[in-house]
């Protein structure tokens, strides 16, 4: 909100209030229509076979979407390392279908490894 050079696009829909995000057919028509160089996502859980999950299916389909018309999702773990190695009920996307992982979570733990290889074979 208070960097200058930027724009904040706001797209209809149901507000999910605890993330931030609007769902639903409206903003699904909505999103679209947008074409953006990056998408910073948010899950609950980033999951070495299950994926990144998220706890609502409205939700997970509505991330699906946005990531789809981005050229780089990258996943935001920052400062909640503790959703490294979760799953959540719904599944948004693949581990290897993002082009990132940003979290303060040390490369030494074994999940952070497994992740890293998933990421080499995409």
């Amino acid at each position: 909100m208070d960097h200058p050079s930027t724009d904040a696009l706001l797209i209809g829909g149901r507000l999910f209030r605890h993330s931030a995000v609007t769902c639903g057919a409206a903003a699904a028509e909505a999103a679209n229509q947008v074409r953006a160089d990056l998408f910073l996502l948010g899950v609950t859980g980033v999951h070495c076979e299950a994926g990144l999950t998220t706890g609502d299916a409205d939700e997970a389909a509505m991330k699906r979407t946005l990531a789809r018309q981005t050229a780089d999702t990258y996943v935001l773990a920052l400062a909640s390392s503790e959703k490294i190695g979760t799953a959540s009920p719904f599944t948004v996307l693949p581990v290897a279908s993002v082009s990132g992982l940003i979290t303060d979570a040390t490369d030494d733990r074994p999940v952070i490894a497994e992740l890293l290889k998933q990421e080499r074979r995409s």
